[in-house]
C-alpha cells in the first residue's frame, strides 16, 4: 500500500510540473475559461490529495479517518 501512496504523490508532483504556469503566472488575457480551467486543475490536485490519504490511512488501519476520506473522494 505504500508504493499506491508513492505513486500517486508522484502523479501530484508531475501535476504540479505540468501545470506550474497555471498556479503561479497571472494569465495575459483574462478569459472565464483561464478561471474555470485554473478551478478545473485545482480539483485535480484535491483529487490526488484525497487518494494520497486514502492509501496513507489504508496502510495504518485507520478506519474512522478512512471513511471520512472515502466520503470526501466520492464529494470531490
Amino acid at each position: 500500500m505504500v508504493s499506491y501512496s508513492l505513486f500517486v504523490f508522484i502523479c501530484l508532483i508531475i501535476h504540479f510540473i505540468i501545470n506550474t504556469d497555471i498556479f503561479r503566472k497571472k494569465p495575459t488575457v483574462n478569459l472565464p475559461a483561464i478561471r474555470a480551467y485554473r478551478v478545473f486543475v485545482a480539483s485535480i490536485a484535491v483529487y490526488f490529495l484525497v487518494d494520497l490519504l486514502w492509501g496513507i490511512f489504508e496502510e495504518n488501519k485507520l478506519s474512522v479517518l478512512l471513511y471520512i476520506d472515502t466520503t470526501i473522494y466520492y464529494i470531490v
